[in-house]
């Protein structure tokens, strides 16, 4: 078991006429992961389960000082804003097998979004805060709901992973996975040229959706059925492993994805040398590029640095800022500032 408490504040220098500049939210993870069947072996079985709540304190949440005060398709906070209600259940599926078993699945309800192109270089909790700097959201994802995933390892170099998940999916229910609609996913992980045993996989996604049975969006769709790829390629930069550049990039088709294309380079440095000796600290920048599927929207561009420190044990700090060039739908802002401060719990 497991329990994750979390909050961020942010402030944004420019927005739009009568909107907040200024918000905070918390999150909570409590997870249960259990073994059931061939316990402790690599084919073991058994139930993953998570529970999530989020919400602010009465302001507006980060995440929508960034997509609604500055009009940000990259937006400043991805997930920083509230659940009504407060707690849902966002992950619950049965998993079985391990990389050392050379196969895996999952069934149940899943999130594709935190399944596929995924680093632990990038993160919205632990490492970068944008949208566009923590998920690769042109790939056009659905929500979190009933869904299977299995993957085959046939060496400590290569994983191929295939995903099917309802295109109705909301996080705050089961979807409806009898609409017929589904999120379709090939995933090619590749470690190109290791340096050491923990360097992480480059990986290369193909995906098609049928669209929302309304035509509505939710999380990365648009709503419209299409197609596109996208990758994310991942490589230690120096012999101990502790410097690592990450470059994502992705191309949507047909309307389908909220994000025509986007293109990121991030590089992140595990404890940095300082004049203060601060043990498992990391610093992080990163330049992202957005391009809107929304009509009149300009493309954008977001830089971001961050600093983050063990303040406690088990408690970790971090200091953010993101400078947002030309706000997709802002025509009136040519440049925002936006200073964060991330607090993080963990038991």
């Amino acid at each position: 078991m497991g329990l994750v408490l979390q909050q961020v504040g942010q402030g944004i220098s420019e927005v739009l006429p009568g909107n907040a500049n200024t918000g905070t939210a918390a999150d909570l993870d409590f997870v249960v992961k259990r073994e059931l069947i061939n316990k402790g072996k690599p084919n073991h079985g058994g139930v993953y389960y998570q529970l999530q709540g989020r919400w602010d304190y009465g302001t507006t949440g980060p995440q929508d000082l960034g997509f609604v005060s500055l009009a940000s398709a990259g937006g400043t906070a991805n997930s920083w804003s509230r659940y009504q209600p407060t707690f849902l259940t966002r992950n619950f599926y049965w998993q079985q097998g391990s990389n050392e078993a050379g196969w895996a699945y999952r069934i149940g309800k899943i999130t594709p979004d935190a399944t596929l192109l995924t680093s632990q270089y990038i993160s919205p909790v632990t490492t970068f805060l944008p949208n566009v700097g923590t998920g690769v959201f042109a790939a056009g994802y659905p929500d979190s709901g009933l869904g299977v995933v299995g993957g085959l390892y046939p060496s400590d170099r290569i994983s191929l992973v295939g995903l099917v998940s309802d295109s109705n999916a909301n996080r705050l229910n089961f979807g409806d996975i009898g609409a017929g609609g589904t999120y379709k996913a090939v995933q090619l992980g590749v470690k190109i040229l290791p340096v050491t045993p923990k360097a992480g996989y480059s990986k290369f996604l193909l995906w098609q959706n049928d669209g929302t049975k309304n035509g509505q969006p939710i999380n990365a769709m648009t709503g419209q059925a299409g197609w596109g790829f996208a990758m994310k390629l991942e490589q230690e930069l120096t012999s101990d492993g502790r410097a690592v550049g990450i470059f994502r990039y992705g191309h949507s088709f047909e309307g389908s994805a909220i994000w025509k294309q986007q293109a990121g380079l991030s590089v992140v440095l595990n404890d940095p040398p300082d004049p203060i000796r601060i043990k498992n600290d990391m610093v992080g920048v990163a330049l992202n590029w957005v391009e809107s599927v929304a009509e009149g929207a300009r493309e954008e561009y977001n830089f971001e640095a961050f600093y983050r420190f063990a303040l406690f044990p088990a408690v970790d700090t971090t200091l953010s800022y993101q400078s947002i060039f030309d706000p997709a739908l802002a025509p009136s802002i040519d440049q925002s500032s936006a200073f964060s401060l991330r607090v993080r719990t963990t038991y």
